[in-house]
């Protein structure tokens, strides 16, 4: 008392932390082991309220701290080693004069700050005091029924009570502490229905506390505060997963219970850090990613569980599309107003996240309209394309432009692997109708995109060169790609419809999906497509590629259904009928190819015939000859014989000078 007397009348900061030291030692010095809580609490109350009345004249942030570390610190440790319920009534009030003391000597620390200091808070005192006070008031009342939500209800009064007085003196001065208490008061209003729901969780107040640190750390521009407030998230962090492990507590009801509202407040205390380093420092903070993820992990983890906890498990996969919808869809919406573009980035996971979601339905031999599908992946559709649409812009950057490409792919992907099954659903002995929605619907969506509706005035119209091309091209390339397998692999077989040659389904959607292909190319290479260009006519060469080998496998096909080839590579070889009318099919297209190539003066394709028959050729030679003595060989050899003096006669090759290529034609 005498020390803090003279300290005070000195203005001697040492030798006021030296009194009080002396002061909190002495009944650990000359402990005789009874353990008078009673004597022991009330001592120390006396050396408190002697730190309250230095605080009324002194701001010594050092001597406050040293009384709080002291006193709580050994109350705790009181408390674990030999409180039990039947002292409640006794420790209870010292606990509430210690926090009132402690509660005063914050606020009395701010009204004497020095000129220069006006604003500052002790954030260890205004955060550390709700915060130790509640964990120590938890286990107090954990007997009682709800004691641990009307403690914080309790504390929310009492916190915005402060706040009110404060905003009555509207002073620079009180202004942090004023929003320091309002979002205490609320951080303790949020808690209170959890609390009284589900008493066991935890780490929801060390989060909020860590968020507030944090901020006043960077207010204040004081590392120590930033530091703590990052290391207290995580110990919540670790905290929340132990309970989870080890601790798992089966919640009645959804949403309304303390696994999940711990794990959002999680997620919003680690989003709340990251915006607060976001508006100190600069967009490419490391810090503020790394909060930003790390919230989006929390975020995934807690809503994942509660999915699997309280939705039906034939919902499960359409519950998780929705949820991860809702991200992407909360992502966007807040971008703006916290003015943190690194938070579009959450919108921009979206896509990734629903190709994932695309590919389970295959590793679990499904289809994508199963589990809720059907009415999860228009709403996650619309959202993607919502996202795109507010984000719309004149020139779009690379990212958008791959979202708006993936989003396009991987909705053609989800309808034909959905017709696909049902298609096999329909007709199980029968896998050939099974090419025909992925053959058609690409072709569908290469339509849509040429034709462009006005209906779609946006995207398509909105952005055509980009739909009209780095969009097309792959799903071109795959279309070519499924017809080419579709043709080697496949009989073609229609049953219960009759095999009738090009007049079936088989071969009419590969005639329609050349067709398709052949007009956007055109249709691309005259609006002026200029950087894909060479790669459209690379395609415009693999379609006519493919267009051969569909026309040879309508050959192939026809002999296989109406003369009983077997369709295998050893069968369609031992046929020489098949292998005749292929060498002068073959031929024929040679021919003509160079017929027209002549007259129009175009020398790549005239090559391209020329390059036909040397392989026709060499397949007589290969092939067609081991057909010794048979009809099929005869027909062979006079048959393309006559067609190459044909070409001999009618097809002389044109000049390579002055030559105009054939797509620009």
């Amino acid at each position: 008392m005498f020390s803090g007397i003279l300290a005070v009348a000195q203005d001697s900061r040492a030798l006021a932390v030296v009194g009080l030291s002396g002061g909190f030692l002495a009944p650990l010095l000359c402990s005789s082991g009874v353990g008078n809580h009673l004597v022991l609490f009330s001592y120390y109350a006396l050396l408190n309220a002697g730190v309250l009345g230095i605080a009324w004249h002194k701001s010594w942030r050092l001597l406050n701290l040293l009384g709080f570390v002291a006193t709580f610190g050994i109350g705790s440790i009181w408390g674990i080693l030999s409180y039990d319920h039947s002292r409640y009534f006794s420790t209870q009030p010292f606990l509430i004069l210690y926090f009132l003391i402690y509660l005063a000597v914050t606020i009395l620390f701010t009204l004497r700050q020095p000129t220069e200091r006006r604003g500052f808070i002790d954030t260890t005192l205004i955060f550390g005091t709700p915060t130790i006070t509640f964990a120590l008031q938890a286990g107090l009342v954990r007997p009682f029924e709800h004691g641990p939500a009307l403690s914080a209800f309790v504390a929310c009064l009492i916190y915005l009570t402060l706040a009110y007085f404060l905003s009555r003196r509207r002073a620079a001065q009180t202004q942090l502490l004023f929003e320091s208490s309002v979002a205490i008061g609320i951080t303790f209003l949020t808690i209170t229905l959890p609390l009284a729901l589900d008493p066991h969780a935890t780490g929801t107040f060390w989060a909020l506390e860590g968020a507030g640190l944090v901020w006043i750390g960077l207010r204040q521009q004081r590392r120590i505060a930033r530091v703590t407030g990052l290391l207290l998230q995580v110990i919540a962090g670790f905290i929340f997963l132990d309970r989870l492990i080890n601790h798992p507590v089966l919640a009645q009801l959804p949403l309304a219970n303390a696994f999940f509202f711990t794990g959002a407040t999680l997620a919003l205390a680690a989003w709340a850090t990251g915006w607060f380093y976001r508006r100190r420092t600069t967009e490419s903070d490391p810090i503020s990613l790394i909060a930003l993820l790390i919230g989006l992990l929390w975020w995934s983890l807690t809503g994942t569980i509660e999915i699997d906890r309280f939705v039906p498990p034939p919902l499960i996969y359409g519950a998780m599309i929705l949820f991860g919808s809702i991200i992407g869809l909360t992502g966007d919406l807040l971008h703006r107003p916290l003015k943190w573009d690194r938070v579009l980035q959450i919108s921009s996971l979206l896509i990734p996240f629903l190709i994932a979601c695309a590919l389970i339905p295959i590793a679990q031999a499904s289809h994508p309209a199963a589990k809720g599908g059907l009415v999860a992946w228009p709403i996650a559709f619309g959202t993607v394309y919502w996202i795109l649409w507010r984000n719309n812009q004149s020139q779009l950057t690379k990212t958008i432009q791959l979202q708006h490409a993936c989003a396009t792919w991987l909705l053609t992907f989800l309808i034909a692997g959905e017709l696909v099954w049902q298609v096999h659903q329909a007709i199980p002995t029968n896998r050939a109708w099974g090419w025909l929605p992925v053959i058609i619907v690409p072709t569908v969506v290469m339509a849509i995109i040429r034709r462009a509706p006005h209906w779609l005035q946006w995207p398509l119209r909105r952005h055509r060169s980009l739909y009209l091309t780095v969009i097309t091209i792959p799903i071109a390339i795959v279309a070519l790609i499924i017809i080419l397998l579709a043709n080697l692999v496949s009989p073609g077989s229609m049953d219960p419809m009759p095999a009738i040659p090009l007049l079936n389904f088989f071969d009419l959607s590969m005639a329609l999906a050349l067709m398709v292909i052949l007009f956007w190319i055109i249709l691309a290479i005259r609006e002026g497509a200029e950087s894909p260009a060479p790669l459209i006519k690379s395609i415009g060469r693999l379609s006519a590629a493919t267009a051969f080998v569909w026309l040879s496998g309508i050959i192939v096909r026809g002999f296989h259904h109406h003369a009983a080839v077997p369709f295998t590579v050893e069968g369609l070889l031992a046929s020489p009928e098949l292998q005749a009318t292929l060498s002068i099919f073959w031929t024929s297209l040679g021919f003509a190819a160079m017929l027209v190539a002549s007259s129009r003066r175009w020398h790549s394709l005239w090559v391209t015939g020329a390059i036909v028959l040397a392989c026709v050729v060499l397949k007589l030679f290969a092939i067609d000859t081991s057909h010794a003595g048979t009809i099929g060989r005869i027909i062979s050899f006079t048959g393309v014989g006559a067609l190459l003096l044909a070409v001999g006669y009618f097809c002389p090759k044109p000049p390579r000078e002055g030559v105009s290529d054939i797509t620009s034609d």
